[in-house]
């Protein structure tokens, strides 16, 4: 059975600006009361801002919004009068769960500490495992830096907590990441460059994928024609019998069917072309 969208805080979807405002305080423990106030203000003046969009629900009056639509950035919004700038109230929504992003409108911002803020608002015991295991990694600290960043960005674009991240979850932000790129720095040497080579060394080296799994992004990407394990293993199956009870029913039909059953599973890379959802979230586990 697959798992909904982590939220720590209930469902904000309706949430008052006022409620919000103050879980954006409460999740800034490590910060200065003076800028965790600013974090509450942040939020609530985005939230306001977002109030004058048609919907019934945040993410509907997000979607409604230029922002949301990623037409604007938040420098375009201005400061208010204490000069706070609302991509921290932006940064607080997303690490809140309150608002789904974009991949686009996520690479057309910097958020100066998004991963630190966003792990620490989730209280997920994995993600801070992994947070840990990138730090003590033998790689740059500008690695270190994107394997943070590219997973806590999946999580927040895709919908998914920390156990959720297949490695379908990571190849489709890969190409998904390239594809923003190409449209922000078109051009460029660095759009045809695949995001989260660093985050896949980490999980794959802390035994987080499926042992069937390539050792690198690199492979993954390169890699031929995937047997029937490795098909069924990119879905995260928890339950070992039900992935049993595929395999042996795929295994069955692969001899006397013109039409693969399987391919659906292919079907479901996130190398296939073709129309995608907005939010979609590949292998998430059953």
């Amino acid at each position: 059975m697959a798992t909904t969208v982590p939220r720590l805080f209930g469902d904000l979807s309706a949430a008052t600006p006022q409620l919000i405002g103050q879980l954006a305080y409460d999740a800034s423990p490590a910060a200065s009361a003076r800028t965790a106030e600013q974090h509450r203000a942040s939020t609530r003046r985005v939230l306001s801002y977002l109030g004058g969009f048609e919907g019934s629900t945040w993410q509907q009056r997000w979607d409604a919004s230029p922002l949301g639509r990623g037409e604007i950035t938040a420098a375009e919004l201005g400061t208010n009068r204490t000069g706070q700038k609302y991509s921290v109230g932006i940064r607080a929504l997303f690490c809140l769960r309150v608002v789904q992003p974009t991949l686009l409108v996520m690479k057309k911002h910097n958020f100066n500490g998004f991963p630190d803020q966003f792990i620490a608002a989730q209280n997920d015991r994995l993600l801070e495992k992994y947070a840990a295991r990138v730090a003590h990694h033998d790689f740059s600290w500008p690695h270190k830096r994107e394997a943070l960043f590219d997973v806590c960005c999946l999580m927040a674009v895709q919908g998914i907590g920390f156990a959720d991240l297949s490695p379908a979850a990571l190849l489709h932000h890969a190409h998904a990441s390239r594809t923003a790129k190409a449209v922000l720095r078109p051009g460029k040497r660095d759009a045809n460059v695949f995001a989260g080579h660093a985050a896949w060394n980490v999980l794959h080296g802390m035994g987080h994928f499926p042992p069937s799994t390539p050792g690198t992004l690199r492979q993954a990407l390169h890699r031929g024609q995937l047997t029937l394990e490795e098909l069924v293993d990119r879905h995260t199956i928890r339950n070992q019998g039900v992935r049993r009870l595929l395999l042996d029913y795929f295994h069955r039909r692969k001899s006397d069917t013109t039409t693969p059953p399987w391919s659906t599973l292919s079907a479901t890379s996130p190398t296939t072309s073709g129309p995608a959802s907005k939010r979609s979230t590949p292998g998430k586990p059953i």
